[in-house]
Formats: C-alpha cells, structure tokens, sequence
C-alpha cells in the first residue's frame, strides 16, 4: 500500500477504531472490522461497528471496564493514524493484552479519577507495546509468544505502579525516615505535591521511589510549585519532545538533572 494510501485509509478508520475500543470490543471484532475495511467490505465494517455500539451499556464512571476502555482509547489515539494496517492489527492486540493485566493490577488504586494519571498508564502501556513490537519481529508478524507478553505485562505493571500510585502522608513518613511535621513543611514549600482522594491527601510514590534522588526530584517539584497537582503529576510521567520524547522520571533515574530542571522551567513558561 502506498504511503499516501496508507495515511488516508488509517485517517479514515481512526475513529471508529477509538468507538470500537470505547464499546469494549474484543480482539477477534476488531480483528474482522480491520479486515472488512481493508478489503473494501464496508458493509460488514458498519454492522460490527453498530453490534459493538449497542452491546455497550451504561456504567459507572469509575467502573473497571471504564476505566480499562479510558486507558485503551489514550493508548491508540497517539498511534492509530502512524502504523501500518498489519502493524496496527497486532499493536490493539497487544495493548488490549497489556492494558487489561495493568488495570486489573492496579484497579484498587485511588489515583483513577485523575485524567492526569490514566493518560500516564497510558502511554507507559503505548511505549512497552511499541518497544515490544519494535524489538521482536516474531510478534509484529503475528505471533504471539505467550512468555514474551506475559513478561512484558509484569515488567508494565511494576512501572505503572512506581509511577501512578500514590501514598499516604505517613506512608511517605515511613518510608523516608522523616517525621510527618517535615512532610507537612515539604508540602508547603512545594517540594512534594499531594493530589486529594476522598478526603484524604495522597503524594505520587515517585517521591519515595530509590531509583531516584529524592532531593532532584524535590528540586524538579519547586520549579513547578503554583501549577496544578495534575500539571505537576503529568510533567513527571509523560513523554516531552525536548528529552527526546522519554519522561523527566526516566531521566531522572539516570541522574539526568540539568536537563529535567531545564524542560520544568520550559514547561512553567509555556
């Protein structure tokens, strides 16, 4: 297929890709909606669309299938319209794989309220499947080495965990060795943030995590006091074009301080 060919036809099923993920398609109607598209079977394309659409029900905003279809729309957004029609296929499989293992280990958590914190799931989700897909050509091809995904799936879940959940203050406390007056002032002067939860105030675990300098990170926090705990949540765990597309946490955990102070200030200024 030709690369004009390709853009315009991924353009055109962009969308209803997203509304399949919304109404909670599986894997095998997202695989025949592909192939009726791709073969020029709209016919078929239109009725798995509208059998997806009405067999969608209502719920909660905070159910785990809302949650989990939040996640998966914020995982293909970014990359529907960039793979190719083969690639594409076996990146939604992937990913509804991955996502599903990282929602239902996390879904307990308190952070889902956050769109801050589920775009970040989200592109820690997009990443692994595209480093998966990139690095294991058995896989782009179609095959799906059990082993392989189930590794990935673990490994995302441990870097989801260190970079969405939060902690209780005297967690946080406990876990640095610090009396809860020393926390209280470090909230105040803006070298940690808090993000509130039913009442109770929750600080991200990145601030207690070894891989990092506590102290660089702190200094990173003071440079965006007075932004919102969302803004300041969605600085530290997403992608920025000017650390060469890698999160400030990454970075970080290199000790890679100067240019993370430098993309804060960027992004205050912005």
């Amino acid at each position: 297929m030709p690369i004009h060919a390709a853009a315009d036809w991924a353009d055109g099923i962009s969308p209803c890709l997203r509304q399949l993920i919304s109404a909670g398609a599986d894997d095998n109607e997202i695989s025949r909606y592909l192939r009726a598209m791709s073969t020029g079977d709209n016919k078929s394309a239109s009725k798995i669309l509208n059998r997806a659409q009405a067999m969608s029900a209502p719920h909660d905003s905070l159910s785990i299938d809302s949650i989990l279809n939040r996640v998966r729309v914020a995982a293909i957004k970014p990359v529907v319209n960039s793979l190719d029609a083969s690639l594409l296929q076996h990146y939604i499989q992937l990913m509804q794989e991955v996502s599903g293992a990282v929602v239902q280990k996390l879904k307990d958590e308190p952070f889902w309220s956050v769109d801050a914190a589920v775009a970040a799931v989200a592109e820690v989700v997009r990443r692994a499947c595209l480093d998966l897909l990139n690095s294991n050509p058995d896989v782009a091809r179609g095959g799906q080495p059990s082993a392989l995904i189930h590794a990935s799936q673990e490994a995302e879940v441990g870097t989801v965990t260190n970079m969405a959940t939060r902690i209780s203050i005297e967690e946080f406390a406990v876990r640095l060795g610090w009396p809860v007056g020393q926390v209280n002032r470090a909230l105040a002067t803006g070298s940690v943030f808090a993000m509130e939860s039913d009442g109770i105030l929750l600080i991200p675990s990145f601030f207690a995590d070894s891989r990092f300098d506590g102290r660089q990170v702190r200094a990173v926090c003071r440079i965006l006091d007075g932004l919102p705990a969302g803004s300041k949540l969605q600085f530290f765990t997403s992608p920025k074009a000017s650390l060469g597309a890698r999160t400030p946490l990454e970075l970080l955990a290199e000790r890679r301080f100067a240019a993370v102070k430098a993309a804060a200030r960027g992004f205050v200024e912005r």
